[in-house]
Protein backbone atom coordinates (compact mmCIF):
# COMPACT_ATOMS: atom_id res chain seq x y z
CA UNK A 1 0.00 0.00 0.00
CA UNK A 2 3.08 2.11 0.65
CA UNK A 3 4.49 1.85 -2.21
CA UNK A 4 1.40 2.61 -4.53
CA UNK A 5 1.19 5.81 -2.61
CA UNK A 6 4.54 6.53 -2.88
CA UNK A 7 4.19 5.82 -6.51
CA UNK A 8 1.10 8.00 -7.33
CA UNK A 9 3.01 10.91 -5.74
CA UNK A 10 5.78 10.83 -7.92
CA UNK A 11 3.51 10.60 -10.85
CA UNK A 12 1.38 13.16 -9.22
CA UNK A 13 4.20 15.61 -8.87
CA UNK A 14 5.77 15.04 -11.80
CA UNK A 15 2.31 15.81 -13.84
CA UNK A 16 1.93 19.19 -12.44
CA UNK A 17 5.93 19.90 -12.90
CA UNK A 18 6.07 19.37 -16.61
CA UNK A 19 4.11 22.48 -17.55
CA UNK A 20 6.06 24.63 -15.91
CA UNK A 21 9.78 23.13 -17.32
CA UNK A 22 7.68 23.60 -21.24
CA UNK A 23 6.83 27.00 -20.52
CA UNK A 24 10.23 28.22 -19.39
CA UNK A 25 11.99 26.22 -21.98
CA UNK A 26 9.39 28.03 -24.16
CA UNK A 27 9.97 31.52 -22.82
CA UNK A 28 13.37 31.14 -23.36
CA UNK A 29 13.15 30.07 -26.67
CA UNK A 30 11.07 32.90 -27.73
CA UNK A 31 13.18 35.78 -25.96
CA UNK A 32 16.56 34.02 -27.65
CA UNK A 33 14.72 34.25 -30.81
CA UNK A 34 13.39 37.47 -30.26
CA UNK A 35 16.89 38.77 -29.80
CA UNK A 36 18.56 37.39 -32.73
CA UNK A 37 15.89 38.60 -35.21
CA UNK A 38 16.78 42.27 -33.72
CA UNK A 39 20.26 41.50 -34.26
CA UNK A 40 19.59 40.38 -38.43
CA UNK A 41 16.87 43.70 -38.60
CA UNK A 42 19.48 45.70 -37.65
CA UNK A 43 22.42 44.19 -40.08
CA UNK A 44 19.37 44.55 -42.48
CA UNK A 45 19.37 48.22 -42.38
CA UNK A 46 23.19 47.96 -43.02
CA UNK A 47 22.79 46.29 -45.85
CA UNK A 48 24.87 43.18 -44.23
CA UNK A 49 24.16 39.98 -42.42
CA UNK A 50 25.05 38.81 -39.27
CA UNK A 51 28.03 36.47 -39.25
CA UNK A 52 28.95 35.70 -35.67
CA UNK A 53 26.30 36.49 -32.47
CA UNK A 54 26.36 35.02 -29.41
CA UNK A 55 22.98 35.45 -27.05
CA UNK A 56 22.92 35.42 -22.82
CA UNK A 57 20.17 36.93 -20.27
CA UNK A 58 17.77 39.57 -21.78
CA UNK A 59 21.00 40.51 -24.47
CA UNK A 60 22.71 39.88 -27.73
CA UNK A 61 25.57 40.87 -29.47
CA UNK A 62 26.69 40.28 -33.35
CA UNK A 63 29.09 41.53 -35.77
CA UNK A 64 29.69 41.45 -39.44
CA UNK A 65 33.22 40.69 -40.00
CA UNK A 66 33.33 41.68 -43.60
CA UNK A 67 31.67 45.69 -43.00
CA UNK A 68 33.87 45.20 -39.07
CA UNK A 69 30.03 46.59 -37.69
CA UNK A 70 29.47 45.39 -34.53
CA UNK A 71 25.15 44.98 -33.59
CA UNK A 72 24.53 45.03 -29.93
CA UNK A 73 21.13 43.99 -28.80
CA UNK A 74 19.55 44.55 -24.78
CA UNK A 75 15.99 44.36 -23.60
CA UNK A 76 12.41 42.97 -24.95
CA UNK A 77 9.55 44.77 -26.54
CA UNK A 78 8.89 47.69 -26.03
CA UNK A 79 11.92 48.53 -23.99
CA UNK A 80 14.60 47.32 -26.43
CA UNK A 81 18.37 49.16 -26.14
CA UNK A 82 19.88 48.67 -29.85
CA UNK A 83 23.67 49.39 -30.58
CA UNK A 84 25.01 49.62 -33.92
CA UNK A 85 28.78 50.68 -33.61
CA UNK A 86 30.75 51.06 -36.58
CA UNK A 87 34.58 49.05 -35.74
CA UNK A 88 36.50 51.47 -38.10
CA UNK A 89 35.70 54.33 -35.93
CA UNK A 90 36.92 52.26 -32.60
CA UNK A 91 40.43 52.64 -31.01
CA UNK A 92 40.39 50.33 -28.28
CA UNK A 93 38.10 47.79 -27.02
CA UNK A 94 38.14 46.51 -23.14
CA UNK A 95 35.90 45.13 -20.75
CA UNK A 96 34.99 46.88 -17.47
CA UNK A 97 34.21 45.60 -14.03
CA UNK A 98 32.47 47.23 -11.36
CA UNK A 99 33.01 45.05 -8.34
CA UNK A 100 33.10 46.20 -4.30
CA UNK A 101 34.61 44.23 -1.30
CA UNK A 102 32.71 42.96 1.51
CA UNK A 103 34.56 42.15 4.81
CA UNK A 104 33.28 39.70 7.25
CA UNK A 105 34.56 38.63 10.39
CA UNK A 106 36.65 36.27 9.21
CA UNK A 107 38.20 36.73 5.24
CA UNK A 108 36.67 39.42 2.37
CA UNK A 109 34.00 39.02 -0.57
CA UNK A 110 35.15 40.54 -4.21
CA UNK A 111 30.80 41.17 -5.71
CA UNK A 112 31.13 42.00 -8.94
CA UNK A 113 28.36 44.73 -9.70
CA UNK A 114 28.57 45.39 -13.15
CA UNK A 115 30.41 43.93 -16.48
CA UNK A 116 30.60 46.12 -19.26
CA UNK A 117 32.53 46.04 -22.87
CA UNK A 118 33.61 49.22 -23.67
CA UNK A 119 34.85 50.57 -27.07
CA UNK A 120 36.64 53.91 -27.32
CA UNK A 121 36.51 56.09 -30.39
CA UNK A 122 39.42 57.38 -32.50
CA UNK A 123 37.83 60.51 -31.80
CA UNK A 124 37.90 62.10 -28.63
CA UNK A 125 35.02 64.06 -29.17
CA UNK A 126 32.96 60.82 -29.08
CA UNK A 127 31.95 59.25 -26.14
CA UNK A 128 33.05 55.19 -25.36
CA UNK A 129 30.80 53.05 -26.71
CA UNK A 130 29.18 50.86 -23.29
CA UNK A 131 27.66 47.84 -23.90
CA UNK A 132 26.34 45.92 -20.49
CA UNK A 133 26.88 42.35 -20.37
CA UNK A 134 26.63 41.68 -16.50
CA UNK A 135 24.15 44.11 -14.24
CA UNK A 136 23.50 42.29 -10.88
CA UNK A 137 20.18 44.80 -10.66
CA UNK A 138 18.57 43.47 -13.22
CA UNK A 139 20.20 40.13 -13.92
CA UNK A 140 20.48 38.41 -10.96
CA UNK A 141 22.91 37.79 -8.44
CA UNK A 142 25.08 35.12 -9.78
CA UNK A 143 27.40 35.28 -13.01
CA UNK A 144 26.91 32.70 -15.59
CA UNK A 145 30.28 33.57 -17.87
CA UNK A 146 29.47 37.04 -18.80
CA UNK A 147 32.64 37.96 -17.94
CA UNK A 148 34.75 35.27 -20.19
CA UNK A 149 31.75 36.27 -22.44
CA UNK A 150 32.87 40.19 -22.77
CA UNK A 151 36.83 39.17 -22.72
CA UNK A 152 35.78 36.83 -26.08
CA UNK A 153 34.33 39.77 -27.75
CA UNK A 154 37.14 41.88 -26.85
CA UNK A 155 39.27 39.52 -28.97
CA UNK A 156 36.70 39.14 -31.52
CA UNK A 157 36.84 42.74 -31.66
CA UNK A 158 40.83 43.15 -32.57
CA UNK A 159 41.51 46.20 -31.26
Amino acid sequence: MESGMLIMGVVLTALLITPFVFFRDGSRKSRTKNLLNNLVDMARTENCAVTRSEVWNDAAIGINDETQTLFYVRGQEPAVIRTLVHLKDIKQSRVSVVSRTVERKSDSQKIIEKISLVLEHKSNARPDVILPFYDADSDGLSLAGELQLAEKWVRAIGR
